[in-house]
């Protein structure tokens, strides 16, 4: 067991990973190149119950079946990697003092979301494992309910290379609200990129499903919940993040409203008392657009998301921007393009706050915030375009190699949310995180990219002279790397551009 050369890599990793104590360091070292020089992806286990920290036992649900993800069962011997998805506290109020008590976004407390720790199994019995040594963290999961936020770990099969050259793209699995978002490659010797790309763009959080909503006017509202009934809905579905899951996430089709279950459990509400729709922002995921048609917020990472633009107006292409108005009118731009709006809902400030933003902590790995959804009640006019939903945030990378050779592409980026055919747009998904832990300091060979989308356009194009909300942009993600390390100049973490009005009568 090569030891103090493990120990040696994680100092060189950025101050947090030191935090790790002499036992858990331990606790990391299996059977380095266990599996040999031939790759082979993640397995994916749901985490159930609760595993707590000083203790060996951690209890898994029926493996993860992707496409890209290993149908290897777990072993005695098998390293494995757990890590806690969502665990934050919001304060669930119907005011400004949604999630972090005072400025509708965020959360009261990240509790151990993004902790993560190696183990290695040293036996197995159905779908109970006892791991060799004590665990580091407590790790739960458990439904939202009335008061309480969503609570989800998993278990990855991570393969104990000896050395490996990549090839091709490598995709990452997608969360799914139980497994997936996650991607850890652990290579004892050398890791040739082999001009491959990992890619968890996309596969992070999920954005806030797009659906037809009501024609109300005036709401303030930060968290509703779904009535069920079009004419009585107020608000668009926040994203998904640290702190809980909506109903309804992006979906692959389904135009012009793709928002499709997100595949929550009986009693499970998602979010506390089922308030999964309007502008608040819970944890790291963008708040959905207020009625009427705002747009999404965007999700965050280390970054912050940007805000849903403004609610339903009459638009004025022209003049002082009094003409025709009845109302108070708000003066807007598109690009070089100065424009009114008034009338209608008057362009009120209501669009989806962003995410809260976390600052990089290597002893956490997070997925990037979904964008929320942005409000719509006639996207149908545009009704083969897919609208409206907010974009998917970054996976999670976390490389381990002693050293790393070649060039290759390690990719997180957040999705760009839907555009609206002539309502709210979504907000862009954040970027995620890129970790890389290794003894490798020239890394120039290797581009890191962990961008949030851009959020929706809004108008394609605005039909019967209106102004809609455009979505926020989805915030930068994080790249964790050695200190004294350099990476590609190509590598970026940036956020995500704010989607726009495009007004034309017609």
């Amino acid at each position: 067991m090569v030891l103090k050369t493990r120990v040696l890599w994680f100092k060189t990793l950025i101050a947090a990973l030191v935090v790790l104590s002499a036992g858990a360091q331990a606790q990391v070292c299996s059977n380095p190149g266990h599996d040999g020089p031939t790759y082979s992806s993640n397995g994916y286990f749901p985490g159930t119950g609760t595993a707590a920290s000083g203790q060996k036992v951690v209890t898994v649900g029926t493996a993860r079946v992707d496409a890209n993800a290993s149908n290897t069962a777990l072993a005695a011997g098998d390293q494995v990697f757990i890590i806690q998805m969502q665990d934050a506290t919001i304060n669930n109020a119907n005011s400004i003092s949604y999630g972090d008590n005072s400025t509708g976004r965020g959360y009261t407390d990240i509790r151990n979301s993004g902790r993560y720790e190696f183990g290695v199994i040293a036996s197995v019995s159905g779908g109970t494992i006892t791991l060799r040594d004590n665990l580091a963290n407590t790790y739960n999961s458990g439904a939202a309910s009335a008061a309480l936020t969503r609570r989800s770990f998993q278990v990855l099969r991570v393969p104990q290379l000896s050395t490996v050259t990549l090839s091709g793209t490598i995709n990452v699995t997608a969360w799914d609200g139980s497994t997936g978002g996650v991607y850890v490659l652990d290579v004892a010797g050398d890791l040739n990129m082999g001009g491959a790309t990992i890619d968890a763009s996309a596969a992070g959080f999920r954005g806030g499903g797009g659906k037809a909503g009501s024609v109300l006017f005036g709401s303030t509202d930060y968290a509703t919940a779904a009535t069920g009934t079009t004419s009585t809905e107020i608000g668009a579905v926040k994203g998904e993040g640290f702190a809980g899951t909506p109903k309804l996430v992006r979906g692959t089709g389904n135009a012009p409203y793709n928002g499709v279950s997100s595949g929550l459990a009986g009693g499970d509400l998602g979010y506390p008392n089922s308030l999964d729709q309007s502008r608040g922002a819970p944890g790291n995921a963008g708040g959905g657009g207020t009625s009427h048609n705002s747009g999404g917020g965007g999700g965050s990472n280390a970054g912050s998301g940007g805000k849903g633009g403004y609610s339903y107006a009459r638009y004025n292409p022209t003049g002082t921007g009094t003409t025709g108005c009845t109302t108070a009118y708000r003066t807007l731009t598109s690009g070089t393009t100065t424009y009114y709006a008034c009338d209608g809902d008057q362009a009120r400030d209501v669009g989806g706050l962003p995410g809260k933003e976390v600052a990089p902590d290597a002893i956490r790995l997070l997925a990037g915030g979904g964008g929320g959804a942005g409000d719509s009640n006639n996207s149908n006019d545009n009704a083969t375009i897919i609208q409206n939903s907010g974009g998917n945030g970054g996976g999670a990378i976390f490389i381990r190699a002693r050293t790393i050779s070649g060039t290759g592409t390690l990719r997180a980026n957040g999705q760009d949310g839907l555009p609206a055919g002539r309502d709210g747009a979504g907000g862009g998904g954040a970027g995620g995180t890129i970790a890389i832990a290794t003894t490798t300091l020239n890394l120039s060979g290797v581009t890191a990219n962990a961008n949030g989308g851009a959020g929706g356009i809004s108008g394609l194009p605005l039909r019967g002279a209106e102004t809609q909300g455009s979505g926020g942009g989805g915030g930068g993600g994080a790249i964790i790397r050695p200190t004294g390390s350099t990476l590609s100049a190509s590598s970026t973490y940036s956020a995500g551009t704010a989607g726009v009005n495009v007004p034309a009568t017609g």
